[in-house]
Protein backbone atom coordinates (compact mmCIF):
# COMPACT_ATOMS: atom_id res chain seq x y z
CA UNK A 1 0.00 0.00 0.00
CA UNK A 2 2.91 2.36 0.71
CA UNK A 3 4.45 1.70 -2.70
CA UNK A 4 1.87 3.80 -4.61
CA UNK A 5 2.76 7.11 -2.91
CA UNK A 6 6.46 6.40 -3.32
CA UNK A 7 6.05 5.67 -7.03
CA UNK A 8 3.95 8.81 -7.43
CA UNK A 9 6.57 11.01 -5.73
CA UNK A 10 9.40 9.50 -7.77
CA UNK A 11 7.55 9.97 -11.06
CA UNK A 12 6.72 13.56 -10.12
CA UNK A 13 10.35 14.32 -9.32
CA UNK A 14 11.52 12.86 -12.60
CA UNK A 15 8.85 14.78 -14.52
CA UNK A 16 9.95 18.05 -12.92
CA UNK A 17 13.60 17.42 -13.84
CA UNK A 18 12.72 16.66 -17.45
CA UNK A 19 10.38 19.66 -17.71
CA UNK A 20 12.98 22.04 -16.31
CA UNK A 21 15.62 20.73 -18.67
CA UNK A 22 13.44 21.19 -21.73
CA UNK A 23 12.24 24.66 -20.73
CA UNK A 24 15.69 26.00 -19.88
CA UNK A 25 17.51 24.11 -22.64
CA UNK A 26 19.96 22.76 -20.10
CA UNK A 27 22.71 20.72 -21.68
CA UNK A 28 22.95 17.18 -20.34
CA UNK A 29 26.28 16.09 -18.90
CA UNK A 30 28.71 14.46 -21.28
CA UNK A 31 30.78 12.58 -18.72
CA UNK A 32 31.86 9.06 -19.55
CA UNK A 33 30.14 7.40 -16.59
CA UNK A 34 26.87 9.28 -17.08
CA UNK A 35 26.73 8.26 -20.74
CA UNK A 36 27.52 4.61 -19.86
CA UNK A 37 24.75 4.69 -17.24
CA UNK A 38 22.23 5.78 -19.85
CA UNK A 39 23.44 3.14 -22.28
CA UNK A 40 23.03 0.51 -19.55
CA UNK A 41 19.44 1.67 -19.02
CA UNK A 42 18.75 1.20 -22.73
CA UNK A 43 20.12 -2.35 -22.47
CA UNK A 44 18.13 -2.89 -19.25
CA UNK A 45 21.40 -3.72 -17.49
CA UNK A 46 20.20 -2.26 -14.20
CA UNK A 47 23.16 -3.17 -11.98
CA UNK A 48 25.59 -1.79 -14.55
CA UNK A 49 23.60 1.46 -14.73
CA UNK A 50 23.72 1.80 -10.93
CA UNK A 51 27.48 1.31 -11.01
CA UNK A 52 28.05 3.99 -13.65
CA UNK A 53 25.69 6.55 -12.11
CA UNK A 54 27.36 6.09 -8.71
CA UNK A 55 30.79 6.51 -10.32
CA UNK A 56 29.61 9.69 -12.01
CA UNK A 57 28.25 11.05 -8.74
CA UNK A 58 31.57 10.44 -6.99
CA UNK A 59 33.22 12.85 -9.43
CA UNK A 60 30.29 15.24 -9.81
CA UNK A 61 27.94 15.13 -6.79
CA UNK A 62 25.84 17.98 -8.22
CA UNK A 63 24.80 16.06 -11.36
CA UNK A 64 21.04 15.97 -10.98
CA UNK A 65 20.70 13.90 -14.12
CA UNK A 66 22.76 11.10 -12.59
CA UNK A 67 20.57 11.20 -9.48
CA UNK A 68 17.49 11.02 -11.67
CA UNK A 69 18.87 8.06 -13.62
CA UNK A 70 19.84 6.30 -10.41
CA UNK A 71 16.37 6.90 -8.98
CA UNK A 72 14.76 5.55 -12.16
CA UNK A 73 16.83 2.37 -12.05
CA UNK A 74 15.96 1.83 -8.37
CA UNK A 75 12.28 2.29 -9.24
CA UNK A 76 12.49 -0.28 -12.05
CA UNK A 77 14.20 -2.73 -9.69
CA UNK A 78 11.41 -2.04 -7.13
CA UNK A 79 13.95 -0.73 -4.64
CA UNK A 80 11.68 2.14 -3.64
CA UNK A 81 13.51 3.19 -0.49
CA UNK A 82 16.83 3.39 -2.31
CA UNK A 83 15.13 5.28 -5.15
CA UNK A 84 13.92 7.96 -2.80
CA UNK A 85 17.28 8.11 -1.06
CA UNK A 86 18.94 8.72 -4.43
CA UNK A 87 16.94 11.91 -5.03
CA UNK A 88 17.28 13.36 -1.53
Amino acid sequence: MKAKPIIFVTVCCMTIVVACASVQRIKRPESYNYQRGNEAIQKQAWDEAIKYFNLDLQGNPKNGYAYSGLSYVRLVKTEYGLGLTAVE
